[in-house]
This record gives C-alpha cells, structure tokens and sequence, in this order.
C-alpha cells in the first residue's frame, strides 16, 4: 500500500481562514493541513491496494478526505488512468469520527498494461460554510488535491521469473525466386508423366482389340412386312377383342409393303386409288392385282363397315400369299429395325 500526506504548514489554515472571511475560493494544494495550535479543517489521503498487481488484477483506488462538518464534498471529475480501465467510482457512506467526518472516495481500476503507473492527483471539490454566528453569508467553494500514489504491474509470465523459452517474433526477411528450383520441379514432373505412359503403352495389349461387331444385314420388303406380321399376330388383338384395331394395322402392313416393293406411295392412297394404279400398270400379273383388291376390300369392310369376323385367316391367307409370291420381284432393300405403331 502506498499512503502519502502533506507537510505541515501554516498555509493552508491561513489561507481557508483567509478564504472565509473575504468570501473567495479556497484551493488547498497540500494532501494535509495543520497549524502548531489547531488542527486543519480539512486533509486527505490517498492509498492504492495491491500496490503491486499482475495484468487483469483490479485496483482499488481509495482516496480519504477528513473535514468538519462545516464542509460538504462534491463527486470530483474523475480523467481515464494509462494503463488501466475505469470500472466504477464514487463515494462511500460518510464516517463520524471525533470532531471529524471522514469521506471515502473509492476508484476500481483494472489494469491492462505492464509497467510502473502513478495514479494523478485528483482535485476533490467542495463548500465550506461561513463563520459561526455569522448571516446571509453564502457557501464558500473550494476544492483539495489528493497526494499521487504509486501502483506496479507485472506480466504474468515473469511471476515465476525471466522465461528461457519465448523470444521475440524475428522481423520478416524476403527472399528472391528461386527459378532453379521451379525448373528441377517442372523437370521432374515431366519425367514422371513420360514414365507413366510408357509404362501404361508397354503393359496395354496389343492387337487383342475386338472387330466391331458386322451389321445386320438390311431387310427386304417381303422380309419386313412377314416378321410384322408375326409382331401383330403376337399382340394377340383378336383374341381380346380389338377386332378393328387388328384390321388396321394389317392394312398398314400391307399398305407399306406394296410401297416398298413396287415403289408408288399406297399408305397414302385410298383403295379406290391403289386398285386405278393397278389398271395402268403392268408391274405384276393380273392374277395378283385381283388378290390385292380382294384383301383390301375384305379388310374395308371391317375398318369402316365394321362387320364383324371371327377369325383373319382368310385375310392373313391372301396377303401371306400376295406377299410370297410377288416377293421375288425386285425392289429397294430396306435398313432400319422392324417396328410396329404403339396399341
């Protein structure tokens, strides 16, 4: 703890007397007054504890103001300490002493920085009343300054003395490019790269490579209108009742195989334009012309006339015939897949 007084003298007793009778300020300059005959009216004191902390430790600040009763103190404007933070101030509740009245103000500092700190002296304000007896005499204003105290703050680190492993950050030294390096490394990179293929070529086998697989050959028109035939009959259209829907697509098979093989546009012509065809063209026999009306008209009757049959066979008999038996007469080969209309 660090307590300080001031000295002893005469001048301050002279000067509060001074200030009363002439009405003026009092300033008190000394931490304590007192006169040989008298003790002085006022004096102070001023302590810190711990007066010797570590950073984070909080610092009590307590400065001791005792005066007559006479004399009213006034919360003292209080700056921001170096090295610490403010984090509360004020007075304490007053203590009556003999002939004294002792007032306590209490500083906590806590303290963020290391080194050797003196805590100000603080100016305390206050009135003093004129002279006993004495009317219409107004408060006499003043003020006392506190004694400065001494307060050290130590690292934490050097509690247990000079620590032999920690040393200052060195400052930071450029270095120029070392292109040398970069060139080995992009050497070395290259030579892994070239060894890797090598070693893939030389363990890749050669020669083992397969022949693409030969592509089907196309099929002719009598081909592809027969294998749709077996497609639709597999549907299985007649035996669940889909009559119509199986009559249809025997037309169009029909209809597709007589353009593919004798090269005229017959999915697109009516009957009546296909059997007027037949009567200017000469391409096949008669005889096979007439079995063309015949099946087209047979399967007329039950696409738009809806007549009701039991069995294709007849139909399916005919156009079997037709197209086995005009098959061998020339005609564009065809290239894509078999393939019926979705039901």
């Amino acid at each position: 703890m660090t307590r300080q007084t001031g000295r002893t003298s005469f001048l301050p007793a002279f000067l509060l007397l001074l200030g009363l009778l002439a009405g003026g300020p009092i300033a008190v300059p000394g931490a304590e007054a007192k006169s040989p005959g008298a003790e002085s009216p006022v004096s102070i004191e001023s302590t810190a504890r711990p007066a010797q902390g570590t950073v984070g430790d909080v610092i009590t600040w307590t400065i001791t103001v005792r005066h007559d009763e006479d004399i009213r103190l006034k919360p003292p404007h209080l700056d921001p300490v170096p090295g610490f933070e403010t984090l509360e101030s004020g007075y304490l509740p007053p203590q009556t002493g003999e002939n004294k009245i002792a007032t306590v103000f209490q500083v906590k500092l806590f303290a963020e920085k290391v080194g050797s700190f003196t805590l100000p002296a603080l100016p305390i304000p206050f009135e003093a009343r004129g002279p006993a007896g004495s009317s219409g005499t107004a408060p006499i204003p003043g003020e006392i300054h506190s004694p400065e105290a001494r307060v050290e703050i130590q690292s934490v680190l050097r509690l247990q003395g000079e620590p032999q492993d920690i040393r200052d950050l060195k400052p930071v030294v450029e270095f120029g490019r070392n292109w040398l390096a970069y060139l080995l490394l992009a050497a070395l990179a290259g030579a892994v790269v070239v060894a890797v293929y090598r070693l893939w070529k030389k363990r890749s086998p050669r020669g083992t490579a397969e022949s693409p697989a030969p592509l089907a050959a196309p099929l002719s028109p009598r081909e592809r209108a027969l294998r749709e035939i077996e497609a639709l009959k597999a549907r299985q259209w007649m035996e669940s009742g889909r009559t119509q829907d199986h009559f249809f697509e025997l037309s169009e098979i029909f209809r597709r195989y007589l353009e593919n093989q004798f090269h005229f546009p017959a999915p697109e012509w009516t009957t009546e334009e296909i059997s007027s065809h037949f009567d200017t063209w000469d391409g096949i026999p008669e005889e096979w012309t007439k079995s063309a009306r015949g099946i087209m008209s047979k399967m007329d009757l039950v696409k738009f006339a809806r007549v009701a049959v039991d069995s294709d066979e007849e139909v399916l008999r005919g156009l079997v015939g037709f197209i086995e038996g005009t098959g061998a007469v020339p005609g564009p080969e065809l290239d894509s897949p078999v393939s019926l209309p979705a039901p």
